[in-house]
């Protein structure tokens, strides 16, 4: 079972601040390069929505407050819910193809009104997500208990064996 972490001051202490400042760096990087990548000399602006780095820094700054968010939501959520988002992501890949339109060949994007969205990348989540619930479950810690003395099963684990 996990601990409570509701206190908002808790969250934010044991957050890796040196990671965060570099990952910020990188985006704005990111943001700077898609403004040099599609610079206009008649407008010249790179926080203007109607280029690409202004577009770009809509979802920077809408993916630093969903981070947040998810920072506050507490970790029981995400373990009770890990198995059903990831058997709703399956089911809408699943479906992708038939509500999908053509967009440059592929049809992996689903049309929301003024933006696309592709399920694919949501599955990335839900399946790291499904993934973590499974490997700290007790029937997987016990599986990989009777599979430690089975070298001749599970070859990687030659290279791979935890010191003891």
């Amino acid at each position: 079972m996990l601990p409570r972490r509701n206190d908002a001051g808790s969250v934010f202490r044991y957050i890796d601040w040196p990671t965060v400042f570099i990952y910020l760096i990188m985006v704005f990087a990111g943001m700077v390069s898609i403004y040099a990548a599609s610079y206009d000399f008649d407008n010249a602006s790179m926080f203007s929505y109607d280029e690409f780095s202004g577009k770009q820094l809509r979802w920077i700054g809408l993916s630093l407050v969903l981070g947040v968010v998810l920072l506050l939501i507490d970790a029981r959520m995400y373990e009770t819910y890990s198995f059903p988002v990831y058997v709703a992501v399956v089911v809408l890949l699943a479906v992708t193809p038939f509500l999908a339109r053509d967009i440059k060949g592929s049809y992996s994007w689903i049309s929301l009104g003024p933006m696309s969205l592709q399920p694919a990348e949501f599955a990335k989540f839900a399946t790291a997500l499904a993934l973590a619930k499974l490997f700290s479950s007790y029937h997987f810690e016990r599986f990989c208990q009777l599979c430690q003395g089975s070298h001749n099963y599970f070859p990687a684990d030659y290279f791979y064996s935890p010191a003891k």
